[in-house]
């Protein structure tokens, strides 16, 4: 079986309490962020409802930045 290529950025980042990434946004690909161990708060702009979207995740769970959207 073959599977279709994934347009995802990935990097692996170990963050401390208190980081913050400033807010931006990727032209070309949706980016997803996994939390290993700790928490952390994720957002996002829906640019079709112009409404700021506010998550806080826990080990396990993910958070998708679709592509374009500014977060």
């Amino acid at each position: 079986m073959q599977l279709p290529a994934i347009r995802n950025g990935f990097f692996n980042a170990h963050m401390s309490k208190g980081f913050i990434v400033q807010p931006h946004w990727h032209t070309n690909v949706t980016e997803m962020v996994f939390v290993i161990s700790g928490k952390l708060i994720t957002s996002l702009f829906d640019p079709f409802t112009q409404k700021l979207m506010t998550y806080h995740l826990k080990p396990g769970q993910v958070s998708i930045l679709p592509k374009g959207w500014f977060g």
